[in-house]
């Protein structure tokens, strides 16, 4: 099991050899990081307290804030939903899983509620580059390279 421990050991260890690229860790570490990661798996229309509450949190820590895995159709929050809050709150972010594979994104964690294999948890775009919803790439595509 990880503690805060472990995390401040870890971060003093990364500091030690001076690295070029900033640290990052979700909360536990955040203090010691130079980034703030965040894994935003809520839904901003269904649970705007919890988005408000997380985002508020984040930016508490006055550093820059990055959110991780910000897909997890279809409980924990859609691309046309996160795209607009990450942007209005300067918060940037990346895919945990842009391909879609096999491995454990494919396919809801256990403990959420059941969906249909078809629905994908996370990524937008299959092996053989076969997009897996046309209006997500659009989406993207039009927040690519506007400033927060």
């Amino acid at each position: 099991m990880c503690t805060a421990w472990h995390w401040c050991a870890m971060c003093s260890l990364g500091r030690a050899i001076n690295p070029d690229q900033p640290l990052t860790a979700c909360y536990y570490g955040a203090l010691l990081s130079d980034v703030t990661n965040i894994h935003p798996y809520f839904s901003p229309s269904r649970e705007p307290d919890e988005a408000q509450r997380i985002i508020e949190g984040a930016q508490s820590f006055g550093k820059p804030i990055a959110a991780t895995e910000i897909l997890g159709r279809p409980n924990h929050g859609e691309l046309a939903e996160m795209l607009p809050l990450l942007h209005k709150n300067q918060i940037g972010w990346y895919f945990w899983e842009l391909m879609i594979g096999v491995n454990q994104t494919r396919y809801q964690w256990p403990h959420a509620p059941h969906a249909t294999d078809e629905i994908v948890f996370q990524g937008v775009l299959y092996p053989d580059g076969t997009l897996y919803r046309q209006d997500e790439i659009d989406l993207l595509l039009s927040y690519a390279g506007q400033p927060a």
